[in-house]
């Protein structure tokens, strides 16, 4: 296998769908997190105010300033450029695809050695 993908006619199979069993660890912990983290904050923000939710959409700006709200924005704004990425990676590679034609990044420019002065 070559990459994390297999080519399969024109499907592609991720590695964690080809071999699932490999990634076992890896669901156990990402239903951990979301059981342990994810679940009871929420629950805790929307039991504290949740009927003041029903007329706000967004629950950080009912939260008082802090630099703990602060830090919450920014790393759901890292959430949110991460999680875009990856869905738009799939896109991406489809359209290549589609229309045949691969880009490449540029490359760097690369400054040939100069050669040292004899002494």
């Amino acid at each position: 296998m070559q990459g994390c993908s297999e080519s399969i006619g024109r499907l592609e199979v991720m590695h964690a769908m080809w071999r699932p069993q490999e990634f076992k660890a890896v669901y156990l912990m990402a239903t951990a997190y979301v059981l342990t983290l994810t679940l009871p904050s929420a629950a805790s923000v929307y039991w504290a105010i949740g009927d003041e939710l029903l007329t706000h959409s967004n629950a950080l700006s009912l939260l008082p300033r802090t630099p703990f709200r602060d830090a919450a924005v920014v790393l759901m704004l890292f959430h949110h450029f991460i999680t875009f990425g990856f869905a738009c990676t799939p896109l991406y590679f489809g359209w290549e695809k589609l229309i045949g034609l691969h880009v490449r990044l540029p490359q760097p420019l690369q400054v040939p050695a100069t050669p040292s002065p004899r002494r």
